[in-house]
């Protein structure tokens, strides 16, 4: 099998670069494409309960394929958008099945909430024929874009801490955790640990910070006795 980058559109080895790997999508990155797969259905669920309004605008948000839209109720942006939703969904369904030879898996006539949800039966399923198609990285970086897009017309940024501790994979001061949630992530490199985990590197790094402190005292100290060994203190 041949090496190449990951194809997750985050993936950073550390260095600012993918991670070299066989399987198109690596391992660390394949909880966060499940997790990235889910958040469209949950989207979808969110819009058909609730018909939320954006707080600006009237587009649906995604690139999609069109259709004549003539809502005439308040609802019209989370139907549509809700729409639009269903057809990334089928869509990703159906180029897998289409990837493993089973076209006639997806059945793209179906009721609007059936084919979201087969489509996320089938990926759960066929997870790992999406992480080695070749479009894996593509269809990442679309459902990503999808939501964050609906997040953003209903107002819903991200809001996020900045960690003071320096992230022990790249070292760089760019750990986040978004309230509410155990999850620590970097924004450098991607790494991933439990809140309860960077607690307790936060007192590792705080540890060996105070020895090296002491060890550079005690060595000023040395240095001074040995420069005025008639001194004292």
């Amino acid at each position: 099998m041949s090496v190449g980058p990951c194809q997750y559109p985050t993936c950073n080895d550390g260095d600012g670069n993918p991670v070299l790997t066989t399987l198109t999508i690596c391992e660390d990155c394949r909880p966060r494409y499940w997790t990235a797969i889910r958040r469209p259905v949950i989207d979808y669920v969110q819009l058909k309960a609730n018909f939320p309004k954006p707080i600006s605008g009237t587009a649906a948000p995604d690139k999609r394929p069109s259709r004549p839209l003539s809502f005439g109720h308040p609802a019209e942006w989370a139907s549509a958008t809700a729409w639009e939703v269903a057809a990334l969904l089928t869509e990703i369904h159906h180029n897998v099945a289409e990837h493993n030879g089973d076209p006639d898996a997806c059945q793209t006539r179906a009721a609007e909430p059936t084919r979201v949800n087969n489509a996320l039966e089938y990926l759960s399923t066929h997870f790992e024929s999406l992480c080695t198609m070749p479009a894996a990285g593509d269809v990442a970086d679309e459902i990503n874009t999808a939501h964050n897009q609906i997040r953003s017309r209903l107002g819903q940024t991200r809001r996020v801490e900045q960690l003071p501790t320096p992230c022990p994979r790249c070292n760089l001061r760019a750990l986040t955790r978004t309230p509410g949630d155990d999850t620590v992530e970097c924004r450098a490199c991607t790494h991933r640990m439990t809140h309860d985990t960077y607690l307790a590197h936060t007192r590792h790094v705080a540890g060996e910070t105070v020895t090296t402190i002491d060890n550079e005292r005690d060595n000023l100290i040395a240095q001074y006795d040995a420069t005025h060994p008639g001194d004292t203190p």
